[in-house]
């Protein structure tokens, strides 16, 4: 006479990973079977055996699991429960373009959890953490790599690249002329708006002003030049002495 007896197998403890990753739960006896359940009313089990698995795993789940030897089942059915954690998702991401030599700004916000930079894609070791990363100073375009974190879930690496726009280059040449009157004009005009401040209380947005001073003297003008397509600026500040004298050529590179 042989009599088969079904266990009430222990509970395994819960898990917790990350979307995406895999998991195993075991339960070895040392006669019968263990049926795998994904569902409380399932009826065909869908795995036989002592360790089931799921892979690529989306969201939180229930296994169920017991013992059955021959045709006896155990009365209670085993319960673990599988918690999928994400990495954040960010609500912005962004790197505006900056005017050359300006400061730069790498943003990523999130809810929570907190935020890697990379320089390389390869590298595993962040340069930096938190929502922003500064550059004091752009000469180039710059990439860099985020990746958000939480409860020990990563996301994959992302690049955000920071562009680097040109300046127009101010400068001027001027010529005096009776009565104390100057003349400016920009070393460069294409795409350029400009400003001029006379040093005098005056100021002008002629691509070529002709100003009256009101007397001799020496001038400190100011021409503020901006790049018409992206809004850069460049300044310079040139003394200029009201003598009728001198015809100079300045500018700043």
């Amino acid at each position: 006479l042989k009599v088969n007896q079904a266990i009430n197998l222990p509970t395994l403890s819960n898990k917790t990973i990350c979307k995406g990753d895999n998991v195993s739960f075991t339960h070895n006896t040392s006669y019968g079977e263990t049926h795998w359940f994904d569902n409380i009313g399932q009826s065909i089990p869908s795995f036989i055996g002592p360790t089931y698995s799921q892979t690529n795993m989306q969201s939180n789940a229930d296994v169920y699991y017991k013992h059955k030897d021959e045709g006896c089942e155990a009365p209670i059915l085993g319960t673990s429960k599988i918690t999928v954690n994400s990495a954040p998702q960010p609500s912005l991401a962004e790197a505006p373009g900056v005017c050359f030599k300006g400061e730069g700004l790498f943003t990523v916000n999130i809810g929570s959890g907190k935020v890697n930079w990379f320089k390389e894609l390869s590298d595993t070791s962040a340069f930096a953490t938190g929502s922003t990363v500064k550059v004091p100073q752009v000469l180039g375009g710059i990439t860099y790599y985020y990746q958000t974190e939480q409860n020990g879930c990563k996301s994959i690496k992302k690049g955000l690249t920071l562009t680097s726009k040109p300046r127009p280059v101010a400068g001027f040449t001027y010529d005096l002329f009776w009565q104390n009157k100057f003349r400016g004009t920009p070393i460069n005009v294409v795409n350029t708006s400009f400003f001029w401040d006379f040093g005098d209380g005056n100021t002008s947005t002629t691509n070529i002003p002709l100003h009256p001073y009101a007397g001799p003297g020496k001038y400190t003008v100011t021409q503020i030049a901006t790049n018409t397509q992206n809004g850069c600026t460049d300044t310079v500040a040139i003394e200029v002495n009201i003598s009728h004298l001198s015809t100079k050529v300045l500018s700043r590179h």
